[in-house]
């Protein structure tokens, strides 16, 4: 069997689940919140891109669409609630509400903890905890609404496996319920 008909058998019914979903995606500019955000989008998702970089929005929304994707471009600095807020509102207005939501914004400031100075870990802090806080207390409440929804938090490996002068601080070394 070819690459393109095993491809096909395993896309197919994920195309089926994810076809007419709508996705709001942290992070969208680059790295795994891009990725995921051009995967999912071509499988049938209707996706907000959320990030601050809106240059690298407007491309990826372009590539979302020419491969015949839905793709609606949010500029947010995720750290900063009100702007959260009023992305996500916009998002809500656009799309009526929000399947899934992937919490892929991070930083890293390299450095060891001990010496690293407080605006780096308070930046960290900003981002990596409470902007993924932001963003889900402004999904949640049409979440529950709609009385479904997914939430996914994106960490990176650094922050589990632990690496000498690299502190990290983000939203999976920390216990969430809601």
């Amino acid at each position: 069997m070819g690459s393109m008909a095993t491809e096909d058998m395993i896309l197919r019914p994920l195309r089926g689940f994810f076809r007419g979903r709508k996705m709001l995606v942290t992070g969208a500019s680059s790295g795994i919140g891009r990725d995921i955000a051009l995967v999912l989008a071509g499988l049938g998702v209707k996706t907000a891109l959320l990030a601050r970089r809106q240059v690298m929005l407007e491309n990826l929304a372009s590539a979302i669409r020419n491969q015949g994707g839905d793709a609606l471009v949010l500029t947010a600095d995720i750290s900063r609630r009100e702007e959260v807020r009023h992305a996500i509102a916009s998002a809500l207005g656009e799309l009526g509400h929000i399947d899934i939501l992937i919490n892929s914004a991070g930083i890293l400031e390299p450095g060891a903890v001990e010496t690293m100075d407080s605006q780096s870990l308070q930046r960290m802090l900003d981002v990596n905890v409470l902007g993924t806080l932001h963003t889900i207390q402004a999904v949640l409440p049409s979440m529950r609404q709609a009385g479904s929804g997914n939430i996914v938090n994106i960490g990176s490996l650094a922050g589990a496996a632990g690496y000498p002068r690299l502190a990290v601080i983000q939203p999976p070394n920390l216990p969430w319920w809601g």
